[in-house]
């Protein structure tokens, strides 16, 4: 017998199938022996005594397979077959032929479950033995001959059926495995058996008691600690941060946080309602040198064609940069609603002063002279505003589009400061260190000085004042005011467009296009504009230097006296 499986080469299937085989033939065996005994005691007739030898040879052979940890399930199936030859041989009668015969193709057909290798040689080992068999019971059954050609050839058809099938399947969780495991996506098999009976045994019956226990992180925990790991791809731990040498059977601990959790529910309640199909996203930490928090798609499958399977395959899909996107593109939403209701404020407080002093001027409410040009002084002022504020927009949309038009010159940087803070409301104390000429456009510099001073008006706080020096061969304009520092993570956010710094109670809010508009117009023209912070807040702008600078007395500047440095 030893022999005959050593040529064909059996029983390759994991131990628990053999173990399983075996002790299932051994409770069968001695429940069959058991039967034939108690037929015995009821009905006193010796046949059936001497019929139970068979089970009861059966019994005491499966049993000490079992005893000795020796449980092999191919040569359980062929013991059984071999004991029932010879029992047969021995006690059998023409009644009990039937049964033999079904009982060994039975036994033949079984161990065809566990060939791996040689199944040619298998089939037609036992196929010259069954078609053997039946010689020895020459005097027990008619025509031993034909029985025998009956058995080979139900045998070898049968065989052939469960090879092919099989064959088939192995072709087919062979290129499921190749799939699985060369797959560019990140991809997990897992088992939900013990997580499920975990949650059964706890008691609980419905879908409410569910969630209310698994609300209960530590519960939670529990339950996703047993889930199975049954493989993962390349891809997966990748994803993951799980290392090619970690053994990963279950979900540590650590993985499941604040953070997770209400996605790892929903998976835990779609698997208790046997979902085939679903998909859940949530925040993960992956446990790599990296230390980044991550976006992951998690879509599950079920691999098995039956309700309520346990076993599922698992994608996972790194939406870390969708959701940064969607994440920028809802701020952008966000900051078009902003920059609608600033635009819609910032034109409609000038324009309806605009509109009021227009109307009574031209009405001729207004007789005295003085009073008169005052207000057209005003409407003056209200609608450079405007203009103004229409200019950044411009220059922003154009900005977008590369079409903003440059034209540098020879600029004295004084004059063109001089003219923008002349007729302000509030002036603006201005150091002259030196007269130093840029190489710019005129029109741009007064652009990125007026933002400058409007920002300073806006959120510089009491005091402001100005420097005009020359550095390493640049012009430099300096915008200082006392207010409050910009935080160092919104020191860059306030040069983009719409982006702001300060949203103070009772302040009006701005465009958000100033301080964007003047980095880009000071880049076009090869300088820079930077936010500092020196004992308060400042604003510096670098123009090319075209022409020799010379040095000023201290104490000169414009519009008022220089004050000492906050």
């Amino acid at each position: 017998m030893r022999s005959l499986l050593s040529r064909v080469e059996l029983g390759a299937v994991p131990a628990s199938t053999h173990r399983a085989v075996v002790r299932a033939g051994v409770v069968g065996a001695w429940l069959c022996t058991m039967s034939f005994l108690i037929a015995w005691l009821i009905t006193g007739e010796s046949h059936w005594l001497v019929e139970g030898i068979g089970p009861l040879a059966t019994s005491l052979l499966y049993t000490g397979q079992v005893v000795s940890k020796r449980e092999d399930a191919v040569l359980t199936l062929l013991s059984g077959a071999l004991v029932v030859i010879v029992v047969f041989s021995l006690i059998g009668t023409p009644a009990t032929s039937v049964s033999a015969v079904i009982s060994l193709w039975v036994f033949a057909v079984a161990a065809t479950f566990f060939v791996v290798r040689r199944p040619i040689a298998f089939i037609v080992s036992i196929a010259v033995c069954l078609f053997a068999a039946p010689s020895a019971w020459t005097d027990r059954v008619t025509s031993p001959l034909a029985m025998g050609f009956v058995l080979m050839l139900s045998f070898v058809i049968t065989a052939i059926l469960i090879f092919s099938i099989r064959t088939a399947s192995e072709r087919s969780e062979s290129r499921y495995r190749r799939l699985f495991t060369t797959a560019p996506v990140a991809l997990l098999e897992q088992e939900w058996s013990d997580a499920m009976n975990y949650l059964e045994s706890a008691g609980i019956g419905s879908e409410r008691e569910l969630t209310e226990a698994i609300s209960d992180i530590a519960v939670l925990t529990e339950v996703m600690s047993r889930v199975r790991i049954l493989g993962m791809n390349a891809k997966a731990r990748s994803t993951m941060g799980i290392g090619p040498e970690e053994d990963l059977a279950t979900l540590p601990p650590s993985r499941v946080h604040e953070s997770s959790a209400p996605a790892m529910r929903q998976q835990v309640i779609a698997m208790w309602q046997g979902k085939p199909r679903f998909e859940v996203e949530y925040l993960t930490h992956p446990e790599t040198d990296s230390d980044v928090d991550m976006w992951v798609r998690v879509e599950v499958v079920s691999t098995e064609i039956v309700q309520h399977s346990r076993r599922i395959v698992i994608s996972v899909t790194d939406i870390t940069q969708l959701k940064e996107a969607q994440s920028a593109l809802e701020q952008l939403v966000r900051s078009k609603d902003e920059f609608i209701a600033s635009i819609s404020h910032e034109l409609r407080t000038p324009l309806t002063g605009v509109m009021g002093l227009s109307a009574a001027l031209l009405d001729g409410r207004v007789t005295d002279e003085a009073e008169r040009d005052a207000l057209l002084e005003v409407v003056v002022k209200q609608s450079e505003e405007v203009s103004y504020l229409v200019e950044d927009l411009l220059v922003g949309a154009r900005a977008d589009i590369g079409t903003i038009a440059i034209r540098p010159e020879d600029i004295d940087i004084r004059s063109e400061v001089e003219a923008v803070f002349t007729g302000m409301e509030s002036p603006v104390p201005v150091e002259v260190r030196s007269e130093v000429v840029a190489w710019a456009d005129p029109i741009r510099v007064r652009q990125i000085i007026r933002n400058l001073a409007v920002n300073a008006g806006r959120y510089g706080g009491t005091h402001q004042r100005a420097i005009i020096d020359e550095r390493e061969g640049s012009a430099i304009f300096e915008m200082f005011d006392s207010g409050d520092p910009i935080p160092e993570d919104a020191r860059e956010r306030i040069f983009q467009p719409y982006g702001r710094a300060h949203r103070d109670a009772g302040t009006t809010a701005s465009v958000g296009l100033g301080l964007a508009v003047s980095r880009q117009l000071a880049n076009l023209m090869g300088g820079t504009l930077e936010y500092l912070y020196d004992g308060g807040s400042v604003f510096r702008l670098t123009l090319p230097a075209s022409g020799r600078t010379e040095p000023v007395e201290d104490g000169a500047g414009l519009g008022a006296s220089t004050p000492a440095r906050r």
